[in-house]
């Protein structure tokens, strides 16, 4: 089987955040499908640049509990 990306399934939500205010956002758990991981697809968020934020980065994300969270 031909490895395929994944797919968008539920288009995220266009959010406004204010600077200094806390915020979170759940990812829905049905947002993103792939054919050969099925219900094992595993969420990370990188910069533009695809590298792991670091933990001083105003914005994070829980993979686990797919929350977005930041301040």
């Amino acid at each position: 089987m031909e490895n395929t990306p994944p797919m968008i399934r539920t288009r995220l939500q266009k959010f406004a955040v204010t600077s200094g205010k806390a915020f979170s956002y759940s990812v829905p758990q049905d947002a993103f499908y792939d054919t050969e991981d099925l219900t094992n697809l595993r969420l990370d968020l990188t910069d533009k640049d695809d590298r792991e934020l670091k933990a001083s980065s105003w914005l994070q994300f829980n993979p686990e509990t797919h929350v977005l969270y930041g301040l």
